[in-house]
């Protein structure tokens, strides 16, 4: 194999301000999302989310909590470790800016869709405490409801509860009578019939 197929892939970003550059160790793939494992000089590992092949989030962590979106993808995604022909392609050249954490939330407002944004939202449960990631999506939830979107507001919770397990507590919002349908076909379809009805999710449903 030709040796520069295996040299490290790079990777810099800046956070918290400060310019931080690593090799990728491993790269996961998951529906629209992917997550890159960066360790830098120091033996730090940085943990960096990508949606649409837009950088998301990231950020430094000594260990991958069990349940966690991350944990999800790297176990049930397409690994592409350190020495993997392709992984410098799934990885960007240019430096990159991890958004500053007090205004992530405002930013993918400006930038995603309301039913994209608790398909995000979940994937950042490493980063931020549950409470924090419910408060935006309970907002849209009820947003929703109130212009009689029933079927948004479901899949707005179906998708968070759906990606990331250590927040399946908000689905407690859909136990109510007026989404009882919606619950009983998720609950029974095939997953080509719930594609049919919601192509959104389709990339969120299977790999």
């Amino acid at each position: 194999m030709n040796s520069e197929l295996t040299m490290p892939t790079k990777l810099s970003f800046k956070s918290n301000k400060v310019m931080v550059n690593g090799d990728v160790m491993r790269a996961a793939i998951f529906a629209r999302f992917m997550v890159a494992e960066v360790q830098t000089e120091l033996t730090e590992k940085y943990y960096l989310i990508f949606y649409k092949n837009a950088l998301i989030y990231g950020d430094q962590l000594d260990k991958v909590e069990k349940g966690s979106f991350i944990d999800k993808v790297l176990n049930e995604g397409i690994i592409l470790d350190q020495k993997h022909p392709l992984l410098p392609v799934f990885i960007p050249v240019t430096a990159l800016v991890i958004p500053a954490k007090n205004k992530l939330f405002n930013h993918l407002q400006r930038n995603y869709s309301l039913l994209e944004i608790p398909c995000i939202a979940a994937s950042l449960d490493s980063f931020f405490p549950p409470e924090q990631l419910a408060k935006p999506i309970e907002n849209i939830f009820f947003h929703y409801r109130r212009n009689g979107s029933f079927s948004n507001a479901y899949q707005s919770i179906h998708l968070l509860s759906g990606l990331s397990p250590s927040l399946e507590k908000i689905s407690d919002l859909l136990h109510s009578r007026e989404y009882s349908s919606y619950s009983r076909f998720y609950a029974t379809s095939s997953i080509s019939e719930i594609q049919k009805r919601t192509p959104y999710l389709q990339s969120s449903i299977a790999l």
